[in-house]
């Protein structure tokens, strides 16, 4: 190679690491953002207005979208504290991977354990289903499906997000749940009005 080339080459390289460290000064902040719920400053009383699927635990959820329990089976028994996918057949996760993402951005989960209805209570009640609303599911009587679940609203109220959806953490029809299964709660958690686009 030519002299001339490889100066000409080092040039490009030292201008090509100028405009990397300059995307790393924009970018880097906007990384390092505090999640939403840290960023507003809230007095006693006042509740954080947030976009459903905006909430903030409708975006962590959301990052385990596909994981299937036995594919996945490791990356799950980790995070939830217990194999979903044991010998015994395992435990429904629904309840307990809600659980987990409310712990894990420092809800009061006190009152809450495996059971989708243990989610009654969680927060408060809301009106209407909207997007990031925690709705619970129990049977219906004489139901083909006695199902007892827990998700979250999603995507413009059309589906269902959450663990143990067909073995998966996922989006389902809410359609579905709601013709087959009772609604019994529609929830919000504390300290958060969640509002539609």
């Amino acid at each position: 190679m030519k002299t001339g080339n490889v100066d000409a080459l080092v040039k490009i390289k030292s201008g090509l690491l100028r405009v990397v460290e300059g995307l790393n000064e924009i970018i880097d902040p906007a990384i390092e953002a505090p999640p939403h719920n840290e960023a507003i400053e809230t007095t006693p009383g006042d509740l954080i207005e947030v976009k459903g699927m905006e909430a903030d635990w409708v975006v962590s959820g959301l990052k385990w979208n596909g994981k299937h329990e036995a594919r996945d089976q490791k990356e799950l028994q980790d995070f939830l504290g217990f194999n979903p996918n044991d010998a015994d057949g395992g435990k429904s996760w629904c309840a307990g991977f809600w659980l987990k993402i409310f712990e894990e951005l420092g809800f009061d989960v006190s009152g809450l354990n495996l059971m989708a209805t243990s989610f009654k209570t969680f927060g408060y009640e809301i009106d209407n289903i909207t997007d990031g609303a925690i709705c619970v599911f129990e049977p219906k009587e004489d139901a083909d499906f006695p199902i007892r679940h827990v998700g979250v609203v999603v995507d413009d109220c059309q589906k269902l997000f959450g663990g143990n959806q067909g073995n998966s953490a996922k989006r389902s029809n809410l359609q579905w749940y709601l013709e087959n299964a009772e609604l019994t709660a529609i929830r919000c958690p504390d300290g958060y009005k969640l509002f539609s686009a």
